[in-house]
C-alpha cells in the first residue's frame, strides 16, 4: 500500500470535517418581563458558533454579531444585534435575547 498518497488524504478529511458547517440546536425559551414575571414559552433553533450565534424563529431571525468578553470563563459573552437586542451566550446551551422595547427578554435552553 502506497502510504504517501493515503496520508494527505486522511489529513485533507480531517481538515474538511473540523470545517463543516454547525448544526442547530432545538431550544425552549422561556419569556419574561424585565422584572422577572412570566410571560410565556416559545421555540427556536439556535445556531451556535461559539464567538457568534443565531436565533432562528419561524417569522424572525437574530444574528447576535460577534460577542464580546474580556473572559468569557467570568463575564458572559455579549452583541447588540442589528434590532436593538443585546444577545448573551449564557453557556454552550443557554442563551438569552434582551429586548428593550418590549421590556422583555427570553432565556433559550437547548437540548
Amino acid at each position: 500500500m502506497n502510504y504517501r498518497a493515503v496520508i494527505p488524504l486522511a489529513l485533507l478529511l480531517l481538515l474538511t470535517a473540523g470545517c463543516s458547517a454547525p448544526q442547530g440546536m432545538n431550544c425552549q425559551g422561556e419569556v419574561k418581563t424585565l422584572p422577572g414575571h412570566p410571560i410565556g414559552m416559545t421555540s427556536a433553533i439556535i445556531i451556535d458558533n461559539t464567538v457568534a450565534f443565531s436565533v432562528l424563529m419561524p417569522k424572525q431571525r437574530i444574528e447576535s454579531g460577534l460577542l464580546h468578553s474580556v473572559d468569557s470563563s467570568r463575564y458572559v459573552p455579549w452583541a447588540v444585534t442589528k434590532e436593538g437586542y443585546l444577545a448573551q451566550r449564557l453557556s454552550g446551551n443557554r442563551f438569552c435575547i434582551i429586548n428593550p422595547e418590549k421590556n422583555e427578554y427570553t432565556i433559550y435552553q437547548c437540548q
